[in-house]
């Protein structure tokens, strides 16, 4: 529910707003659950076992916000901003690899 609310704002809002917005809530969306870190926080504990809890807090921290930028680039690809985005789309070699 809670990024179909910031899907919306994410739409009406300037991109910069919505990127900071969305930003800025990361850590309020893991502390009142709306973010379920379980598995995030089991895998990062897997890979770094020898990691405080303070460090784990930021590191969890640090994806959701990866996460949150993805989806905030998502928002961006939709509605009214899609010719913003392609205004700064480069193609390189006729689009070939």
């Amino acid at each position: 529910m809670i990024w179909v609310c910031l899907w919306w704002l994410g739409r009406v809002l300037p991109i910069s707003s919505s990127r900071w917005l969305l930003r800025s809530m990361c850590p309020l969306l893991i502390r009142i659950n709306a973010v379920d870190t379980g598995a995030l926080r089991r895998n990062l504990r897997a890979v770094h076992p020898e990691i405080r809890d303070e460090e784990l807090d930021r590191l969890v921290l640090a994806n959701v916000r990866s996460y949150a930028r993805y989806w905030t680039e998502v928002f961006e690809l939709s509605g009214r901003r899609q010719p913003l985005v392609l205004e700064r789309v480069v193609v390189h070699h006729g689009g070939l690899l």
